[in-house]
């Protein structure tokens, strides 16, 4: 489903994705099947919609008993579910283990950046694309994902 998006068969993915998180329901798995949906014009609906899925992470509790959510990448689910400002996304990516924060800050650019193009705003999503494709960590998916849109904008 990830490689699916990346290549921008949104539909194709989102059947992938939502058959995967039958299996399991991760936070960057709920944002890529989220993304899918919006990409394919499919209503984000039923048991594994964002909404449903946030729930299911949240009850999941992290090592130091806090809600599920509370850590990363949960401030990007919030801001997906229309909860948050991208200013406040951004500043959550500031927090918590500084040897990862680059990875954070490449997530909000890549995150903010598609969210923008499956709205149709490609002005908006132009100015997070080049850098989540130039300094996310080298085989990870955000870079993939924003490289190969910035190949199909051209």
């Amino acid at each position: 489903g990830y490689i699916k998006l990346v290549l921008g068969q949104a539909k194709e993915a989102v059947v992938d994705l939502d058959k995967s998180a039958e299996i399991m329901i991760r936070s960057y798995h709920v944002l890529w099947l989220h993304l899918a949906r919006l990409k394919a014009g499919l209503p984000d609906e039923g048991p594994r919609s964002l909404a449903n899925n946030a729930i299911t992470l949240d009850v999941k509790r992290n090592q130091d008993g806090t809600p599920g959510l509370s850590r990363w990448p949960g401030a990007l689910v919030k801001f997906m579910q229309g909860t948050g400002t991208r200013e406040s996304v951004t500043a959550a990516a500031q927090e918590g283990d500084p040897a990862r924060l680059a990875e954070r800050v490449c997530d909000v650019d890549f995150y903010l950046a598609e969210l923008d193009l499956a709205r149709n705003d490609i002005a908006a999503a132009k100015p997070h694309l080049e850098p989540a494709a130039e300094k996310s960590p080298f085989a990870s998916l955000e870079r993939m994902g924003p490289a190969a849109e910035l190949m199909r904008l051209k």
